[in-house]
């Protein structure tokens, strides 16, 4: 038997906390440290939906309105001693051509890190999949080099119905792929893994086991995350152990907060 303890991180760095729409209302600070600290994590990013810039009509659903609060926390979550360690950081949403749904020289300051995701696929959530397919393709490539990013949320993950996802990742091929981490590994970006891009939910376990193959393959570091919702989601994560073990993965290939530090300075 594969021994895992070697491959375990210590860190989740996409918690929601009850300032996102669609996370619960007990998820708060002190409940979500008393939780990661019974997990045995040692430090977990606070990564709410943030909106402090326009952003187009298909993203309003994914957004926190209230930048004020979201501001207060991250002052809380420096001013306050915790059982273990509590980062700030938001999960930005990146914006198709450009743009961001947080001002880059208003907010950085406040944060540790930033999450950077795109969930306005709107506009060609109807398409084939190979259409679809070059369309993650181009958006994963401008959040790849963008400057602000620290870890680029689940990768080439694509929304329900969850069936078409083998078939757009299909359409790609492994120079497509291998050519987006090795821009991720050149400007020093983590790609987040999440148990849900190794659900049995009628995706493709096959093509994401492809597409992690590639990004290690490529010297790209991992963020092993939860994006939890709920206090139970938290260190969900780890769900995705043994499939990563079976692809060669040690702990090596996964950072923590001072290996993201470490990234970015590359």
């Amino acid at each position: 038997m594969t021994n895992l303890l070697p491959l375990i991180p210590r860190s989740d760095f996409h918690i929601h906390t009850d300032l996102s729409p669609d996370a619960d209302r007990d998820c708060t600070l002190a409940n979500l440290a008393k939780v990661a600290a019974g997990l045995g994590l040692r430090e977990i990013g606070l990564t709410d939906h943030v909106e402090g810039n326009p952003k187009p009509a298909a993203d309003q659903r994914w957004q926190c309105t209230d930048l004020a609060a979201l501001t207060r926390r991250c002052q809380q979550i420096r001013d306050q001693p915790w059982p273990l360690r509590l980062l700030s950081g938001w999960e930005v949403d990146y914006y198709d051509g450009g743009g961001y749904s947080f001002v880059p020289d208003q907010h950085l300051p406040l944060l540790d890190y930033v999450l950077l995701a795109h969930h306005a696929v709107g506009a060609v959530i109807s398409e084939s999949p190979a259409r679809i397919a070059q369309y993650l393709l181009r958006i994963t490539h401008a959040m790849a080099v963008d400057p602000y990013a620290h870890i680029i949320a689940h990768p080439f993950y694509f929304p329900p119905p969850p069936e078409r996802h083998g078939l757009i990742l299909a359409c790609l091929s492994d120079h497509d792929l291998s050519d987006v981490f090795a821009a991720m590994r050149e400007t020093g970006k983590a790609a987040e893994i999440t148990p849900y891009q190794f659900s049995a939910d009628l995706r493709s376990v096959e093509q994401m086991r492809r597409v992690y193959s590639l990004a290690r393959q490529a010297g790209v570091k991992f963020a092993l995350d939860s994006d939890a919702h709920r206090l139970w989601n938290m260190g969900e994560g780890l769900r995705c152990l043994h499939v990563l073990a079976e692809l060669g993965f040690t702990g090596a290939d996964f950072v923590d907060f001072a290996g993201l530090q470490q990234l970015a300075r590359t």
